[in-house]
């Protein structure tokens, strides 16, 4: 399988490494870059796709993250990107991560969100970022006690500094491949470290491939000894998360970065070790992510009005500022993009809602989603369902009959697309996919508690009981 088995025991290696201080923290260009605009995740490649758009001029290249454009639009864009990555970042993704001591962080993404907030709890933490041919003679002396975050594509706050184009993006892997580019102190920690912890990155970007390359050529290894764990149906175009331990063997899961960051902390509460962790305090804002289909958007905005009112009413009783909030998208953004910025992201006091109806599970966007949900969380307990019964053709009574239908119903779509002279061989691709899950998503979905609704005849008691049960599940793990 694409996940490893053996994650504990790969994290329990990963802690006696910060323990000895050989421990590198590597963080993807995706990972926890994200602003929450009009209920919206977005991350890095949707604001590069809405510059795009907004932008006839611009064309975005997603597994490279730069873009072509236009000399005279240079500054204008450099702008755009720098008030982008001088956002406030994640701030749950960014707890969890300052919670470590890790002594050496290396960033592939320019923002520095990151440095600001352990900044904050930590006033001996440094930042650096690569400057090209003048980093080798840079003296930067840091350990568990003087962390260093280190930028090694940029950084927000110069935007001549962002590796915006393909022609910036040659010069800085020219910059970067030599063995003396990094400070010394950097390289001597990277040859006594033996263990890498790289988190949001793709598999098949230049960000991962570089920097695994340069990691492996500051080592003395034996090529026999690397073992690469992946399946590559599953590598393309998705952010993974890899694990290096000595002798550098590579082990690849997609499970969200937050879940192997908490699961990290998890297991050093369990040890002695933990002058590993600091005290980050505790962040009450929590969010949860709704699936639905745009028919259903009535009763979603019902949803939201009286979640936020609950929300209020708890705070006013509580004496509390909790912050919880729903996220949804406004537009189809396709292929489950959105969901995916949250669900790498999920972490303690999120949840995921989907409303299911009869246009949910006939719908290749939701239904999208839905795949992406179950790649991620496997119908755990932070995911609810809301069943919408109105037009909803499935009956649980008769649940064999249903799961057939809608299977008929997605193989006759995939009929259709394949047939199709030129059709787009990843869109057949995802036809297939749905098509085989649908059984399992209704057999799922109808062994679960489930909040049932007509739309048309809402009951009002109901739906605050069930409310009040999202907030409960979100403030849980605080």
């Amino acid at each position: 399988m694409y996940e490893n088995d053996n994650l504990q025991d790969l994290l329990s290696i990963t802690i006696a490494s910060l323990s000895q201080q050989r421990c590198v923290l590597v963080l993807g260009p995706d990972i926890y870059m994200s602003d929450e605009i009009e209920n919206k995740v977005i991350d890095r490649t949707e604001f590069f796709l809405k510059l795009q758009k907004e932008n006839a001029g611009i064309t975005f290249f997603p597994t490279d993250g730069v873009m072509i454009f236009q000399d005279e639009d240079r500054f204008k864009i450099q702008q755009s990107v720098r008030k982008f990555y001088s956002g406030d970042g994640d701030v749950q993704l960014l707890e969890t991560i300052s919670k470590i001591k890790f002594p050496l962080i290396i960033n592939a993404s320019p923002d520095e969100s990151l440095f600001h907030y352990l900044h904050k709890l930590d006033r001996n933490v440094q930042e650096d970022y690569f400057e090209g041919d003048q980093d080798e003679n840079k003296n930067i002396v840091f350990d568990r006690d003087n962390p260093l975050v280190y930028n090694v594509f940029g950084k927000s706050s110069d935007p001549q500094s962002l590796i915006i184009s393909h022609g910036l993006l040659y010069r800085r892997m020219q910059e970067i491949l030599p063995p003396n580019s990094f400070p010394n102190t950097i390289r001597t920690y990277l040859q006594k470290a033996n263990s890498f912890l790289f988190l949001g990155f793709r598999f098949d970007s230049w960000a991962y491939q570089l920097l695994t390359y340069k990691i492996f050529n500051e080592k003395i290894i034996d090529p026999n000894k690397i073992r690469l764990s992946s399946s590559p149906q599953y590598v393309k175009d998705k952010m993974i998360n890899s694990i290096m331990t000595k002798p550098l063997g590579i082990n690849i899961t997609d499970s969200p970065p937050l879940q192997i960051l908490n699961r990290l902390i998890q297991i050093i509460n369990n040890t002695s070790a933990t002058d590993l962790l600091r005290d980050t305090g505790m962040q009450d804002k929590f969010s949860s992510f709704i699936s639905y289909n745009r028919r259903n958007k009535l009763f979603l905005e019902t949803l939201v009005e009286r979640f936020k009112n609950k929300v209020v009413e708890m705070n006013i009783n509580e004496n509390a500022q909790t912050e919880l909030q729903l996220l949804y998208d406004t537009q189809d953004l396709g292929y489950g993009q959105s969901i995916d910025s949250f669900m790498t992201r999920i972490g303690r006091g999120k949840i995921v809602i989907m409303m299911i109806s009869e246009e949910y599970l006939k719908s290749y966007y939701c239904m999208t989603e839905a795949l992406r949900v179950n790649e991620h969380h496997k119908f755990d307990e932070r995911v609810f369902y809301i069943l919408i019964t109105n037009n909803l053709i499935l009956d649980f009574k008769n649940i064999d009959e249903g799961m057939q239908y809608y299977y008929d119903y997605w193989q006759s779509k995939l009929t259709e697309i394949a047939s199709r002279e030129g059709a787009d061989q990843e869109r057949i691709i995802g036809y297939v996919l749905i098509r085989d899950f649908i059984k399992k998503f209704i057999k799922n979905i109808s062994d679960l508690n489930n909040y049932v609704v007509d739309v048309n005849n809402v009951a009002e008691e109901v739906l605050d009981d069930f409310i009040l049960q999202l907030i409960s599940k979100m403030k849980e793990e605080l």
